[in-house]
């Protein structure tokens, strides 16, 4: 299926250009750009979705690591541990269900808790203003 990748209200996001018209800024990917992309995230996140026969065309276009650069890159630059969702939350859970309590937010009809933390994990993202 092909896709277009835009950005609706500072967020970047994946439409079907089938269900969607074309905007300016609009990315356009046709179905073997999207699948490449697909096969890829499946193949990254080890999600058993992907044809293994383009997983050994990637894996023999590889001149690095990206995890090893990451890596690197971090002791070069003494950058700041980034927390995963989960270990940021673990951290901050407590402080933040006090947050929305005083507020009055966690007693909105539309409330969602999880979206909340994740609004708040990406705030805490923007603000280690990472070079990358």
């Amino acid at each position: 299926m092909a896709i277009r990748i835009r950005e609706v209200e500072e967020i970047i996001i994946a439409v079907c250009a089938n269900e969607t018209d074309k905007k300016e800024g609009d990315v356009y990917l046709d179905d073997a750009v999207h699948e490449a992309l697909a096969t890829k995230f499946s193949s990254d996140w080890n999600m058993g979705y992907e044809d293994k026969n383009k997983i050994e065309l990637m894996e023999k276009e590889k001149v690095r690591d990206a995890k090893e650069t990451l890596e690197k890159w971090i002791k070069e630059q003494r950058l700041p541990e980034v927390l995963s969702f989960e270990k940021w939350l673990e951290n901050n859970e407590e402080e933040l269900r006090i947050k929305y309590a005083e507020t009055g937010a966690d007693r909105e009809l539309d409330f969602d808790l999880e979206r909340a933390d994740e609004d708040e994990y990406k705030l805490y993202l923007k603000n280690m203003d990472l070079p990358f």
